[in-house]
């Protein structure tokens, strides 16, 4: 994740930020820290900048292969992480930010409208969403792919082939139906 020259990473057991030109690496938060906190963390599982906020970020962690993780905050840049909505387990997919609302944010079968200060339940999980209309949203389950156009709420099949799925389905920037697929053996757009 790039913000105005800070690099962000997140690796197996932590968040690592640098600043350009330098090979210095700084912990914006290691498993050490996320234990102090009282935190089982482990691996990252989503990690997403606000496109409204560039020192807000959003980050998710918990024990290595539970599938579950706990959702921390940002309000510095990425320096400083604090737990939010303890109660709740997210799941191991991407945070997605809708562009035209950051407000709107998506993890797995969980969408916000309040930033992530609540969060609802989806019939299915969201791994892709448009970045011109954020109700147009995408979901990978087994082989297939399906597509939402009230936000995540009635979901109809949007391919009629099974596919060894090996990413998240990504939607075209310019043109909200067209998706690429990375899948056993290539693209399928």
């Amino acid at each position: 994740l790039f913000r105005s020259n800070v690099w962000f990473a997140g690796v197996d057991y932590g968040v690592m930020r640098t600043e350009p030109r330098s090979d210095e690496h700084f912990p914006a938060i290691s498993v050490q820290a996320m234990h102090r906190k009282g935190v089982e963390a482990g691996t990252v599982g989503g990690f997403a900048r606000d496109p409204s906020n560039p020192d807000r970020v959003l980050y998710t962690t918990g024990k290595q292969n539970s599938g579950t993780k706990k959702l921390f905050e940002s309000l510095d840049g990425g320096w400083n992480y604090e737990p939010i909505c303890e109660d709740i387990l997210f799941d191991a997919t991407p945070i997605l930010f809708s562009k035209q609302n950051a407000d709107i944010v998506y993890i797995g079968s969980l969408k916000s409208y309040d930033g992530g200060k609540t969060w609802e339940r989806l019939p299915k999980s969201v791994s892709a969403m448009s970045d011109t209309d954020h109700n147009i949203v995408y979901s990978k389950e087994g082989g297939y792919v399906y597509i939402s156009e009230d936000g995540g709420y009635n979901w109809d099949a949007y391919t009629t082939k099974s596919y060894r799925i090996d990413r998240f389905p990504l939607v075209d920037a310019d043109d909200p139906y067209r998706i690429y697929l990375a899948v056993n053996g290539g693209v399928v757009i």
